[in-house]
């Protein structure tokens, strides 16, 4: 289950992921092309810099990890013209981009080792990983239950076909709450955004 966002993702070097983002057709067709990576949770992103328009695909292997790695790069025409030139070609900032990509996860990284070093429950240092087969202990709807949730949802997929449906059943809650769960934990950019193709039973990616 994907999610709409409402501005657009402010990136590096006046660039950006546009509100309206990649389809899921033109995903698909850049995967045909190109073929898969190997990272099931590698992502695709339409970027845009916000001074002249120019417009490019990349993809992003490891998206959600400190070892991020942009594998593919397709550069649109510019705005004006009518093919890719080779300034536009070297316009695209890989080396920043990607930076950018593991920066940013360093720090959701770190929201996790925070909870599981300093936070442990009953005050016992180092709590142990939760155990994708037991429920989520934590109430509090902030950025680490996300963070929770989305590490259970990798784990579960990595060994059910039915992810969303597992972590519903795992968390004793209905699928449209895990649904809710993961569309926030995206939001949030704990997770990649769903692949087109893998649907629960009751319609939601994953």
């Amino acid at each position: 289950m994907g999610h709409i966002r409402k501005t657009p993702l402010q990136l590096t070097d006046g660039w950006e992921v546009p509100i309206e983002g990649l389809s899921s057709e033109r995903k698909k067709a850049m995967e045909a092309a190109i073929g898969p990576d190997p990272d099931h949770e590698a992502r695709w992103d339409l970027i845009e810099h916000q001074e002249s328009g120019q417009r490019a695909i990349i993809r992003v292997s490891e998206p959600l990890t400190s070892n991020a790695t942009i594998t593919a790069v397709t550069v649109l025409p510019a705005p004006g013209e009518r093919g890719v030139t080779s300034r536009a070609m070297r316009s695209i900032p890989v080396a920043a981009l990607q930076t950018w990509h593991r920066e940013q996860n360093v720090h959701k990284s770190a929201i996790l080792r925070t909870f599981f070093t300093l936070q442990p429950p009953g005050g016992k240092v180092g709590a142990p990983e939760p155990s994708p087969s037991a429920p989520i202990q934590r109430t509090e709807r902030d950025d680490i239950f996300y963070a929770l949730v989305a590490n259970q949802y990798r784990k579960i997929s990595r060994v059910n076909e039915r992810p969303t449906a597992e972590l519903a059943r795992v968390n004793e809650i209905s699928e449209s709450t895990a649904q809710r769960w993961l569309w926030e934990a995206r939001k949030r950019n704990f997770l990649a955004p769903g692949r087109p193709g893998r649907r629960t039973k009751g319609g939601g990616n994953g």
